[in-house]
């Protein structure tokens, strides 16, 4: 046999047995020695090297993807340089305008496309659209920069921006920044223009007061003669009502002082903060502007009320006028929103987003209410809900035994409470919580579910806002999934009802009227600005903690963090970088807006 291999098991192969084998002992061949044997050694394992980890790169995520699609399909920067540009749905200045952007947004575009009416050229803008370079646009393959940029608006927050009330009755607004020289002629400029127009306002409603009373007397006397004629009997009973006061003149008296002793309550502390930090002499000239010790006119003011009010061939004093370099005299309780703060020397100002000045110890700076909805879902919150609206209201406990009632607790004002059911004791309706607390149903507003309107889509977003109740729910479809208190409109200013669509959003708008004598008022950027008809809105409101009761000149007062949640949850979508938008095409439709003078009208 032979053995064959070098492996520790050698192979073994018989033989042939015809081929002779011849004995190595009788060779001639030299005798060789046989090597002793060996045990057997094993033969290492080859170690094969391990491979290098193939490194796998994560897939992209929805913002990367959607970052690389901007950067390739919208290589250019753009910058906003008007305080308002106008994108336009098409490139042609004769298209419509669908949104607009503010001073300082920054933005991305495409490259230059075909157009009409841009001498510089039309750019597509990130979110549709298009605008013209030029035409208060920077737009270049680098950032484009100017100086003193406005800080954007902090959409993540409840307020975009933050706000200042004016502390005194006449708070000169500044182009630039003044010399002292140029603020000391101001502010005495803007105390006689106060002064002058208070004056005018005044001989206005004595005179309104006036031809009132006489029309009212005419009447009467009319009514007396034709009374006369119906008898004795009918004389006596009329007696009382033959003169009146002029129609609302006791409540109108009543709502202003009550006016002007929440306006003090409301500003005490701004007018204090002003009066420390006043130069010298100004507080006292500006706090007197609209009278004197005996709370008549001032001389100059009386004059112009004499001149106004009478039939006097003298003519009418001119009326005194503002530096170049003053933009606005604002009155107390006039809102600004606020960029920065600036020095000159000493002197200290705050910068408006619209890049205007004030005195920095003319403004104070607003708290803005806190109050927040209701997500609504989960087992605790579903409709109906329940807003205590009224301060100290008691949460009272009843006894199972003897069905009396025990405080065991005060609720704070705009606590929501989960309402299990309703119920009567003794004449007065309470609402029920679901760990049995008793609340009094007077203290509290009523977020209650309505049907879904016959024109609003089964999957749309919407809100209906109860007038009665002063709540507002939203819904997804058929689904509430948030509810809250509003303010609508007072007496005379009243919300109007129906069912609407967003026309237009905006992160803020200016509303005010400068016109309306001691009525006027100037709000600066007000926050989440939602118009459904005409002048009417949904918005923020950050200078009254009012919810759940009437208190506006129409629009839909919301508190801040309420007013942004319901800016995003509606139509139409507000594009990245845009400061606002309008429903003016069929892919920006507006979200409907259902109101109702009350609940049993909605069913």
């Amino acid at each position: 046999m032979l053995a064959l291999g070098c492996g520790p098991d050698p192979i073994i192969v018989d033989a042939p047995t015809d081929i002779p084998v011849e004995d190595s002992r009788t060779s001639d061949a030299p005798e060789e020695s046989i090597a002793p044997a060996m045990d057997p050694v094993e033969e290492p394992e080859a170690i094969v090297p391990e491979e290098a980890p193939v490194e796998v790169e994560p897939e992209p995520t929805p913002e990367e993807l959607e970052r690389a699609r901007i950067e390739r399909e919208f290589p250019k920067h753009g910058l906003t340089f008007h305080f308002l540009a106008r994108v336009r749905e098409r490139p042609n200045q004769s298209s419509t305008v669908i949104g607009y952007l503010r001073r300082g947004s920054r933005f991305r575009t495409g490259d230059r496309v075909p157009g009409v009416g841009c001498a510089r050229g039309w750019y597509p803008v990130l979110g549709g659209g298009f605008v013209c370079r030029g035409e208060g646009f920077l737009i270049g393959s680098e950032p484009p920069e100017f100086e003193a940029v406005p800080e954007p608006p902090a959409l993540e927050d409840a307020l975009p921006y933050v706000y200042a009330r004016t502390a005194g009755r006449a708070v000169p607004q500044f182009w630039r920044l003044p010399t002292p020289e140029e603020e000391s002629d101001a502010v005495e400029a803007s105390r006689v223009v106060r002064e002058y127009e208070n004056a005018l306002a005044e001989a206005a409603a004595n005179a309104a007061e006036a031809t009132s009373a006489a029309d009212e007397q005419d009447a009467a006397e009319e009514q007396a003669g034709a009374e006369e004629q119906a008898g004795e009997a009918t004389r006596e009973e009329t007696a009382e009502v033959e003169a009146p006061p002029p129609p609302g003149s006791e409540a109108a008296e009543a709502e202003e002082r009550a006016d002007e002793a929440a306006e003090a309550a409301a500003g005490e502390s701004a007018e204090e903060l002003s009066e420390a930090a006043s130069p010298e002499g100004e507080t006292a000239e500006t706090n007197s502007a609209a009278t004197e010790g005996d709370g008549s006119p001032s001389e100059s003011a009386s004059s112009g009320t004499e001149s106004s009010g009478t039939e006097s061939d003298e003519a009418e004093p001119a009326a005194p006028e503002l530096p170049e370099i003053v933009r606005l005299n604002m009155r107390r309780g006039y809102y600004v929103s606020v960029d920065r703060e600036e020095s000159e020397g000493s002197r200290e100002f705050y910068r408006t987003i619209r890049g205007a000045y004030v005195r920095h110890d003319r403004l104070a700076l607003n708290e803005p209410p806190t109050h927040r909805g209701v997500r609504l879902g989960g087992s605790r919150w579903q409709l109906p809900v329940a807003f205590v609206y009224r301060g100290g209201t008691r949460a009272l406990g009843r006894a199972a035994d003897t069905g009396r009632f025990s405080e065991v607790g005060r609720l704070e004002r705009h606590a929501p409470i989960p309402v299990a059911e309703e119920q009567s004791h003794r004449r007065r309706n309470y609402v029920v919580t679901p760990d049995g607390t008793w609340v009094n149903r007077a203290s509290v507003r009523m977020a209650v579910a309505v049907e879904r309107p016959a024109n609003v889509g089964p999957e749309e977003h919407w809100v209906h806002v109860n007038l009665e109740e002063q709540t507002l729910v939203a819904y997804e479809g058929d689904t509430p999934v948030f509810a809250t208190t509003v303010s609508t409109g007072r007496e005379g200013f009243e919300t109007p009802t129906g069912l609407f669509r967003i026309q237009s959003k905006h992160v803020s708008t200016t509303m005010d009227d400068l016109n309306a004598g001691p009525e006027s008022y100037l709000i600066e950027d007000v926050p989440w600005t939602m118009y459904f008809e005409g002048n009417f809105a949904l918005h923020a409101a950050f200078w009254h903690h009012s919810f759940g009761r009437v208190r506006s000149h129409g629009c839909v007062n919301l508190a801040p963090a309420d007013a942004r949640w319901l800016f995003f949850f509606l139509g139409p979508d507000l594009p990245s970088s845009w400061h606002g938008v309008f429903a003016r095409t069929r892919s920006r439709r507006g979200s409907p807006v259902y109101i109702t003078a009350g609940t049993e009208e909605s069913e």
